[in-house]
């Protein structure tokens, strides 16, 4: 079977998004549809699907909200 990208990356990429939108709703106050809404309209979405390590394992879950949430704020500033 073909995955999407390497196994050694698969588990922090499950981690690391879990963990986004974790942050994003318990230490962020968003709400999870909002936040879901804002990653997929990001190039961290893209980036994560094409498993870019820097995204997918480079990243803390926090840290990756934190960014998208940032980067959402400037495509409407």
């Amino acid at each position: 079977m073909i995955h999407a990208y390497s196994e050694m990356y698969l588990e922090d990429a499950k981690r690391t998004l879990a963990a986004s939108f974790d942050a994003a709703v318990y230490i962020f106050g968003y709400k999870l549809p909002d936040y879901y809404e804002m990653f997929i309209n990001t190039v961290f979405s893209t980036k994560f699907e094409k498993g870019d390590p820097f995204v997918v394992s480079g990243k803390s879950g926090t840290e990756l909200a934190a960014d998208t949430i940032e980067m959402q704020a400037d495509i409407f500033n």
